[in-house]
């Protein structure tokens, strides 16, 4: 064998089998090597794509009750020809929608509960939203997909939605009006689902006796403004401070903050299930070396040095690493598959505001999960082959043959 040059795949393979597949002990010990550095990876690979399906999940549902900037009046009602619909001319924005918003109570089945009503334009609620209403008569409503499990309204049940008068009116009995449901909407929030019902704008306002007044404006950042930040800033400008300015994930955003701060600290943590697995390939390979020392001792023989047999270590550590990455990233689609189709992983929506979680990994943090895996693996693996550096294999045969 040569003593110079770079290790060539026949001395790996030679190696190996001489080593490695010798004994079926052997490669059900490298067997369970693999996996158990494949499960450990998929851990934090599930952990940060829980979080971010979570996040990600919690960001669609926010903007489909709200579109990307909701903004309302410090002074209550307005009209869309005031300030707000001047702004929404100048500076051309195309999908926007006013509408109104307001508590009242849903009752059916002889219950009722406490709702938030929104009283939209299907069109233009639909075009900022992509919430697809389905209310084409006066007399019919939209509600969510968690109130009507609670209440058990079914599609076309009648209900009776309950309001108050009108400002001036406040204190006196509240005003009722039937109305069919038409729909039973998903936004992908528990407490939208629970909550939220749509009505007709004009029927809202002729019950709360406000003429062509609104409450609320929601719209979506124009092609021509890279950010929400950026455009909340603009309408600040034009607006004053006479109306909020809120971009759709304001009512969450203490939550989103502390996921994200969670999802950094949960994998450093876990990067200690990483390393006990780390510890079970070093052990594999003092279990070999230890076992094996009479064949070692045929390749020193041969010619092999002890430099070379540790880089021959290397390029296996390195591979077993591709097969462990390789099988973790089906551990985690698997995973996946358990989370959204298996009931026995759905969680309390009132608890988590989402009724199911799924696995959501980009590029970036598979390959930062596995670099970090490699970077443990070569640390401990080298600590442990400077262990075989200068070691005798003749006093090993001693051992072996005593």
């Amino acid at each position: 064998m040569k003593q110079r040059g770079k290790v060539t795949i026949g001395e790996v393979s030679a190696f190996l089998r001489g080593i490695l597949f010798y004994e079926k002990s052997s490669i059900k010990f490298f067997i369970g090597v693999v996996v158990g550095l494949a499960f450990s990876i998929s851990v934090i690979l599930s952990t940060i794509g829980i979080m971010n399906g979570f996040v990600l999940s919690l960001r669609d549902g926010l903007k489909k009750s709200s579109g990307d900037v909701v903004i309302n009046s410090r002074f209550g009602f307005f009209t869309k020809r005031e300030a707000i619909g001047k702004v929404v001319e100048e500076l051309k924005i195309q999908q926007a929608s006013f509408f109104l918003q307001t508590q009242g109570f849903l009752i059916s089945n002889e219950v009722s509960k406490g709702v938030l009503v929104k009283g939209v334009d299907k069109k233009s609620y639909t075009t900022v939203t992509e919430l697809k209403l389905n209310f084409s008569g006066d007399d019919e409503v939209v509600i969510g997909s968690e109130l009507a499990k609670a209440m058990q309204i079914k599609l076309g049940d009648e209900v009776v939605l309950g309001v108050a008068k009108g400002n001036k009116r406040f204190k006196s009995l509240p005003l009722l009006r039937s109305f069919r449901v038409s729909q039973i909407i998903t936004h992908g929030i528990y407490q939208k689902d629970l909550r939220i019902i749509y009505v007709n704008k004009t029927i809202v306002q002729e019950m709360l006796e406000l003429d062509d007044r609104v409450n609320l404006v929601t719209m979506n950042v124009p092609n021509d403004i890279d950010e929400i930040e950026e455009f909340i800033s603009i309408l600040k400008n034009k607006l004053g401070m006479d109306f909020t300015i809120r971009p759709y994930w304001r009512e969450y955003s203490g939550l989103l903050e502390a996921v994200e701060v969670e999802k950094l600290a949960i994998g450093l943590v876990l990067q200690l299930i990483v390393i006990i697995s780390i510890f079970n390939v070093l052990s594999f390979i003092i279990f070999l070396n230890e076992k094996r020392v009479r064949e070692i001792f045929l390749f020193k023989a041969l010619g092999m040095s002890i430099k070379r047999i540790n880089h021959i270590w290397a390029i296996f550590i390195v591979k077993l690493w591709f097969l462990a990455c390789g099988l973790s990233i089906v551990f985690a689609a698997f995973f996946n598959i358990c989370l959204e189709n298996l009931s026995v992983f759905k969680v309390p929506g009132e608890i988590y505001s989402l009724g199911h979680l799924s696995v959501v990994l980009s590029v970036d943090e598979y390959l930062l999960v596995f670099a970090l895996t490699m970077v443990w693996l070569i640390f401990i693996s080298w600590v442990g082959l400077l262990r075989f550096q200068n070691k005798q294999v003749l006093s090993g045969l001693r051992r072996e043959f005593a």
